[in-house]
């Protein structure tokens, strides 16, 4: 039996058409996340590129934790702010933490909207 690990493995098998059937593959990438849509059992899986997508149309900062991932008691407790910036008349945009720095996205290890309620202005 192979086993495959690193980073990204599942993305990386996914975009060469490739299933690892009996293998084992370890992934270190961040954990995949699905919402259930309805009852049929349609679900979303939830990337970084939706979430900046949703941050972007609602003008809303995400919570990102970036560099390795803290314990699993609190997952939160190392986020921070970033905010969507986008060029003015193309469709790139990147995240950038409260002090204008590119956050690079293979960074993130857990990525959501945040709360507006909680942003203090």
């Amino acid at each position: 039996m192979a086993i495959f690990s690193g980073g990204r493995q599942r993305a990386r098998s996914q975009s060469l058409d490739f299933d690892p059937g009996e293998r084992r593959l370890g992934d270190l990438g961040p954990p995949q996340k699905t919402r259930q849509l309805n009852k049929r059992g349609r679900t979303l899986k939830v990337t970084i590129k939706l979430l900046v997508k949703q941050a972007l149309e609602r003008s809303i900062p995400l919570q990102v934790v970036v560099g390795s991932a803290p314990g699993w008691s609190d997952p939160w407790s190392r986020g921070q702010l970033a905010f969507v910036e986008k060029e003015p008349a193309g469709w790139r945009a990147w995240i950038v933490d409260e002090g204008g720095y590119v956050i690079d996205e293979g960074e993130i290890q857990r990525a959501r909207l945040a709360d507006p309620a909680s942003i203090s202005s």
